[in-house]
């Protein structure tokens, strides 16, 4: 099989690159499983996400499925928590979207530009004069797929980028706990609540369906009991019982050594995984996807300002938390 792009990853990041490279008439294979994230996998899609949303021709359809953030509530560094409209955000409210139903929105989308989607796995590659040639698991079967040109959109934990070459470094190896419970517990009524505690911080989201409440800590700070006693220390998120014990995955920051390499970019998380924390991972994955597919010379100087800016942000945001606690003391310093 033949093409002028492949695109490694089904995800959003990887649906987003697909569909803009299709539009300017090139034939593009979108390898990737097609599996969505289980239902209740609440995100928040920030503001700044519209305009990659408008240039896909999505805004429409996700709005019309996720509820409006109406705010923020948070607990940053003081004794009491302080609300914030969405409507003041700088870009305007974001949506809270549930990663189960928007991860096939953009597979969806993709296929409608003509993109053809291989439901399989990158087992290796290899480059020649003439590009890259993938070989893919596609249950018992293995197919080669040769192209120039490769965008490698396969999440954080960079396995697939290193086989094009290009390595990642690892930030924080964080872990999230989450659990999902019914209904609105918390009475957030769509709004993002977040607040810190002495080993790491919570965030909770709901959607018409449920509410996600996270706890984000370091994978080497796990302990026996941590999810309870982290709870008891926020005090609101020990009057809640989930009816299973939550749920374990990791949340590793990092970025790529580099984005680019002979007839490949690195997209979405490959390229720039950031901290949760910043509540702009699904929408900066958007803007790398279409900026590699847009720009592929100037895409590394744009990413290396992206990266440097979400540094300061970071570095800024934890800062205000005002703990010198082992999570935190992390933070301190670039990470």
């Amino acid at each position: 099989m033949t093409a002028d792009v492949c695109v490694v990853g089904a995800g959003p990041a990887g649906a987003a690159a697909a569909i803009a490279l299709a539009r300017t008439g090139a034939r593009v294979v979108l390898i990737g499983s097609a599996k969505a994230p289980p239902a209740g996998t609440l995100e928040l899609l920030s503001g700044h996400a519209r305009h990659c949303l408008d240039i896909l021709g999505l805004t429409g359809t996700v709005a019309a499925r996720a509820p409006v953030c109406a705010a923020t509530i948070s607990r940053w560094g003081g004794a009491d928590f302080a609300e914030r409209a969405g409507i003041l955000e700088p870009a305007g409210p974001g949506w809270v979207v549930d990663r189960h139903w928007l991860n096939p929105v953009f597979l969806t989308a993709a296929r409608a530009a003509g993109v053809r989607h291989l439901p399989a796995q990158v087992t290796g590659a290899v480059r020649d004069g003439l590009g890259w040639t993938l070989h893919c698991a596609d249950g018992a079967a293995v197919r080669r797929i040769t192209a120039p040109r490769v965008i490698v959109a396969s999440g954080r934990t960079g396995r697939v980028a290193a086989r094009f070459g290009l390595p990642r470094t690892t930030g924080h190896r964080m872990v999230a706990m989450t659990a999902w419970l019914p209904g609105d517990p918390l009475s957030l009524g769509h709004r993002l609540l977040v607040d810190h505690g002495p080993g790491g911080w919570w965030y909770a989201l709901g959607d018409t369906q449920g509410t996600s409440v996270v706890h984000c800590t370091d994978a080497d700070l796990l302990r026996p009991g941590t999810w309870r006693a982290a709870a008891r220390d926020v005090g609101w998120a020990e009057t809640l019982r989930p009816a299973r014990l939550p749920a374990l995955r990791a949340a590793p920051t990092g970025r790529a050594v580099a984005a680019t390499g002979p007839g490949v970019t690195l997209a979405g998380d490959a390229a720039l995984a950031v901290d949760p924390l910043s509540g702009q991972g699904l929408t900066l994955a958007l803007e790398t996807a279409l900026a590699a597919a847009r720009d592929e010379r100037g895409y590394g100087d744009w990413l290396a300002e992206r990266t440097r800016a979400h540094a300061r942000q970071s570095r800024a945001v934890y800062g205000l938390a005002g703990d010198t606690r082992e999570f935190w003391r992390r933070r301190a310093v670039p990470g």
